[in-house]
């Protein structure tokens, strides 16, 4: 078994831009038997004046070596 406690990575675009949104991770630190899964439960609020693109970081799941891909797509808002 071990304890798994979620962090999200700097995310990046293709062309080198990086993004470190502000975001809350609901999952809490949690003991994981071997074999078991769990949801990691993911919020990310997107501050106007992000670059549109598409970026890719994941969730590193701290006490272990997995990492889970993260891909995220922002629009041009209207709103903004």
């Amino acid at each position: 078994m071990v304890v798994v406690s979620p962090a999200l990575t700097v995310l990046r675009r293709a062309d080198g831009g990086t993004w470190s949104p502000d975001h809350v991770l609901r999952s809490a630190v949690r003991l994981l038997f071997p074999g078991e899964t769990t949801i990691i439960d993911l919020a990310v609020t997107v501050a106007p004046g992000v670059p549109e693109g598409t970026y890719n970081g994941s969730i590193r799941c701290l006490a272990t070596t997995g990492m889970v891909p993260l891909r995220i797509v922002v629009h041009e808002s209207s709103e903004w």
